[in-house]
């Protein structure tokens, strides 16, 4: 399932601690490799919400530019960056148990 186009602007204290949003640009290559990654691993986490955020959205500019990051993906969980530009498969995995565990 293709992650969901993100939502305008919200608080850290709205946002689930299931949900995973990266920052993207077109032609990213980084970006791309996180995808697949993503892709990879989705099977293993079906409570998990992706969502890919263009990094020139207001939601984009909110997650990198306001906090100075200019490379991608951003990679936000629960609310909190755990990445910027990559993340090993082992890592992610890592962050994603953590933070879905009930």
């Amino acid at each position: 399932m293709p992650p969901t186009p993100a939502a305008e602007p919200f608080e850290p204290s709205q946002v689930s601690r299931s949900l995973l949003e990266y920052v993207t640009l077109p032609f990213c290559r980084d970006c791309s490799h996180f995808e697949a990654l993503l892709g990879k691993l989705r099977h293993e986490f079906p409570s998990l919400e992706a969502r890919a955020v263009p990094a020139d959205s207001p939601r984009g500019r909110q997650l990198s530019l306001e906090q100075g990051i200019m490379r991608f993906p951003v990679i936000v969980l629960g609310g909190a960056v755990i990445a910027i530009e990559t993340i090993p498969e082992d890592d992610l995995r890592r962050h994603l148990e953590r933070a879905l565990a009930t």
